[in-house]
């Protein structure tokens, strides 16, 4: 690759292009929040999940490490709980992970360069798109974005207080979601990459750090240990492999959701530069940046050849990636690419900042299938049908036989006198609401009525056998203008 570009004059002072940062980041966040306040989309089922764990508050969850929970406890503390305020923290987290992409750009290079890859960070399709939802990822990109400064700033002058930064980004990281772990691996193999990682390597005041955030894990651990460690079971239960190998039409689908996830141009540029720099040799600030990137695009390509995986798994992978795009971008390609690529960029922020505007139920001109917010729909309606048929029967308990259904009833019945139980399927808990509120481990609440919705023809006889009669009690849509159905049973006297 040729440098295009001379640097020098274009590299302006890290406190001129801070303030454009900013300047730029403020509108985003600004533009978010007005969007974010006029989503017509109800909250998706694992939205309502994050809300019930900030409810109750604990050092872990069955699927999930706890931070997420304190995070929008703290934001619906203020906020209320509001689909607007469930969903707040994620546009304001990740202007900060943006701010935190341009203080490593500009430790690594220079001031032009940190901006472009930290607005190229608010602007990516799959920030966007994640800034209209709540999710485990959020804090976990701030978290793993603010390690990798911390990382750069101590290689640079070997000062303690960046030890500090990231020991708590290290810890937060792993509260957030175990994949906090592949900094640590990224960090090994940036020390097998180049002479300056493995002196990082075999620097103790490094590894006491990582010591240090490791042990943020701790009551979490000690939850695990009180609770059959369902969240280990449950991530080997997502891993899930066996039976699928060698699954190549799921690699083919994760990498090119991949394109979709950093925008088209980003990541073929990231891949061409993957080939280019091994055969031209690459600086050690590339080296740094493809070692926080690639292993994590490995693995999970790997997870997808095994057996399935999601295009949000590898989302740690692209601060560095967004980082060593943006330094080609500048010091070695035409402008006409990088503008080629904001301009998409642009283009999907808009687009998704007005559609979600019209995310309910008829507001957009496509089927169901075609819809990409249908999986979100149901859940006021649902609520309203079982608080109506509780009123009328004079029941106080409401039976869910799903994570989905229970999620969204104890969301939106948020305001009604009622209690959601669930019914767990087999042994062991199978989710959140199955490990803390299964019908099956109260039996004080024998000969008690509950309201059971449901999407089948009828009641499962597992639930069935153990009530003494069961009646169907009406029928709804399952969401406005739906062909749909859900019925809802009362079910009368519980036998445990």
């Amino acid at each position: 690759m040729n440098t295009i570009h001379a640097e020098g004059q274009h590299a302006g002072s890290a406190s001129v292009m801070a303030r454009r940062f900013w300047l730029v980041a403020a509108l985003i966040l600004l533009v978010r929040l007005v969007s974010l306040w006029f989503n017509s989309a109800p909250l998706f089922f694992d939205e309502a999940q994050y809300w019930v764990w900030a409810k109750e508050p604990a050092f872990g969850y069955f699927s999930k490490p706890p931070l997420l929970a304190f995070v929008i406890a703290a934001f619906t503390g203020v906020c209320g709980d509001s689909e607007f305020c469930v969903r707040l923290a994620s546009p304001v987290l990740h202007t900060l992970t943006g701010f935190f992409v341009f203080l490593c750009g500009a430790a690594l290079f220079n001031a032009r360069i940190a901006l472009v890859a930290g607005i190229g960070w608010l602007l990516l399709p799959a920030v966007s798109l994640s800034a209209t939802l709540v999710s485990t990822d959020v804090p976990l990109l701030l978290c793993w974005s603010a390690a990798l400064w911390a990382l750069i700033c101590y290689r640079q002058d070997r000062h303690a207080k960046w030890l500090f930064v990231l020991a708590i980004a290290f810890g937060l990281g792993l509260n957030a979601k175990y994949a906090m772990a592949y900094f640590a691996l990224c960090f090994v193999l940036f020390g097998m990459l180049s002479k300056e990682g493995r002196g990082l390597l075999k620097d103790w005041k490094l590894w006491t750090a990582f010591a240090a955030g490791l042990a943020f894990l701790i009551p979490n651990v000690v939850w695990q240990s009180q609770n059959q460690f369902t969240t280990v079971t449950h991530t080997g239960d997502n891993i899930g492999w066996g039976g699928h190998f060698p699954n190549l039409a799921g690699l083919g689908e994760f990498i090119g959701s991949q394109f979709a996830v950093a925008g088209p141009i980003v990541f073929a540029v990231y891949l061409i530069a993957l080939i280019r720099l091994w055969r031209e040799g690459a600086s050690s600030e590339q080296k740094l940046l493809i070692a926080f990137s690639l292993p994590v695009l490995v693995l999970i390509s790997f997870q997808a050849i095994m057996s399935k995986a999601f295009a949000n798994w590898a989302a740690t992978a692209f601060p560095a990636a967004l980082l060593l795009v943006s330094e080609l971008f500048i010091r070695r390609m035409p402008q006409l690419w990088m503008r080629l690529s904001n301009g998409i960029h642009w283009a999907v922020f808009a687009a998704i900042a007005v559609l979600v505007g019209f995310a309910g139920p008829g507001q957009l001109p496509l089927s169901e299938k075609q819809n990409p917010f249908s999986r979100m729909w149901g859940g006021p309606e649902l609520a309203a049908g079982v608080g109506e048929v509780a009123r009328a029967e004079g029941i106080a308990n409401v039976l869910s036989g799903s994570r989905k259904r229970s999620a969204t009833l104890i969301y939106y019945l948020r305001e009604e006198p009622l209690t959601v139980y669930a019914w767990r399927e087999g042994n062991g808990p199978g989710d959140h609401f199955e490990l803390t509120r299964a019908l099956q481990d109260r039996p004080d609440l024998q000969g008690e009525d509950f309201i059971f919705p449901t999407s089948s023809p009828g009641v499962p006889e597992a639930v069935a056998s153990r009530f003494t009669t069961v009646r169907l009690a009406g029928e709804i849509p399952e969401y406005a203008g739906s062909d749909k159905q859900r019925r809802i049973f009362v079910l009368k006297g519980y036998r445990p």
